[in-house]
C-alpha cells in the first residue's frame, strides 16, 4: 500500500500523520486504534527509529485503506492544515551548483566532474524550515529574492564514511524543498570574500519543505524525476534530476565523509536551470510559488505580505 508522511496541525498541536489515498490519519492515534503497533507523534522520532517503524507504517497504511478502520480519525486532503513535515532535523545540508543546466545559465560552460567534488553549505533548521502556505518572508534589505527548487533527501540511519554503493540504502524518503536566496545580499555584503553565503542562504523562512515525505520505496528513481516550479502560474523551472552533476548517492557519500549523518537530516540536492537571477526576475510580496517534483507532490507557497 502506497503512503506518504506529513505533519498536520490538529487542535493547535502538530502531529505526525500518514496519508493514504487522499486522506490523512494522525499517526499515534490511528496506530493505537488499528492495533498495528504504536507509532510516535512526530516524524523525527519515526526517522530516528526508521527500520523498526517501517513494518508498523506498512501495516497501518493497509489498515487505513480497509473498511474496518475508524473513519472518524481521518481528515480529507482539502480540510487538513499541513506544517513542514520535519520539525526539526539536526542538519540541513545543501548542495550548490549541482545541475549542468544551472551551472551553464550562471556562466560556466565546461564542467569536468572528475576534477570536482560536491559543494555544500548549511541552512539553520529551526529558523529556515517552514511548511506550505503564506509562510515565506522576504528578508529585509533584499530586492532580489530568488527561487531554487530542489529534491530533498531524508536520512534514515546514522552513517559516517558510507560507501557510494551503499548510500541509497540510508535514504528513508524524499520531499520537495525550495532554497530561497537573497541575491542582493549574496553579493553586496562588505566581507573579505566575494559571496556572502550566510546572509543570502540563512535568512528566516527560506527553506520551505513538504507537503509530504514520500518513502524511498515509493518515490521512483531519484536520478530520473521531473521538477517544475511556477511563479504566479508561469513556468520558471522545468527539468529532471537526470541533469544532476553528482547523484543522490554521491552527495550522501561525500557529505558523510565530512560529518556524521543522522536520522532525519535533510540533504538538498541542488537546483536546475530557471532561477531568477540570470533573467533579472525576482519575487515580490504576494507572489505564489508552486514547486513540484514527480512522485512526491506540489509544495504551494506564498511570499507573505
Amino acid at each position: 500500500m502506497v503512503f506518504s508522511l506529513a505533519t498536520m496541525r490538529v487542535n493547535g498541536e502538530n502531529t505526525a500523520a500518514i496519508k493514504v489515498g487522499g486522506r490523512f490519519w494522525p499517526l499515534a492515534a490511528a496506530s493505537h486504534t488499528a492495533g498495528t503497533g504504536d507509532l510516535p507523534r512526530d516524524l523525527m522520532a519515526v526517522f530516528q527509529d526508521w527500520k523498526s517503524c517501517w513494518p508498523r507504517l506498512e501495516a497501518l497504511a493497509a489498515a487505513c485503506a480497509s473498511e474496518k478502520m475508524d473513519q472518524a480519525l481521518a481528515v480529507d486532503g482539502p480540510g487538513v492544515s499541513l506544517c513542514a513535515p520535519l520539525l526539526f532535523p539536526h542538519k540541513v545540508i545543501c548542495a550548490g551548483a549541482n545541475y549542468y543546466d544551472h551551472v551553464r545559465e550562471m556562466g560556466t560552460k565546461d564542467i569536468d566532474k572528475s576534477k570536482l567534488q560536491p559543494f555544500f553549505f548549511l541552512k539553520p533548521p529551526t529558523t529556515t524550515i517552514v511548511g506550505p502556505g503564506p509562510t515565506v518572508r522576504m528578508p529585509n534589505g533584499d530586492s532580489k529574492f530568488d527561487w531554487e527548487l530542489e529534491l530533498a533527501l531524508v536520512i534514515g540511519e546514522t552513517c559516517k564514511d558510507i560507501a557510494e554503493g551503499d548510500a541509497i540504502s540510508v535514504i528513508a524518503g524524499y520531499t520537495v524543498a525550495v532554497d530561497f536566496t537573497a541575491r542582493a545580499l549574496q553579493f553586496a555584503a562588505p566581507t573579505r570574500f566575494r559571496i556572502d553565503w550566510f546572509s543570502s542562504k540563512c535568512q528566516d523562512t527560506t527553506c520551505p519543505i513538504g507537503p509530504v515525505i514520500v518513502p524511498a520505496r515509493f518515490a521512483g528513481d531519484p536520478a530520473n524525476l521531473r521538477l517544475r516550479l511556477e511563479v504566479n502560474g508561469d513556468t520558471m523551472q522545468d527539468s529532471s534530476t537526470s541533469d544532476m552533476i553528482f547523484t543522490a548517492a554521491e552527495l550522501v557519500a561525500q557529505a558523510s565523509r565530512v560529518t556524521t549523518l543522522e536520522p532525519g537530516d535533510l540533504i538538498l540536492t541542488g537546483t536546475p536551470a530557471g532561477v531568477g537571477m540570470p533573467k533579472g526576475k525576482f519575487l515580490k510580496r504576494g507572489d505564489r510559488v508552486a514547486a513540484s517534483i514527480e512522485s512526491i507532490g506540489t509544495l504551494n507557497l506564498e511570499i507573505a505580505a
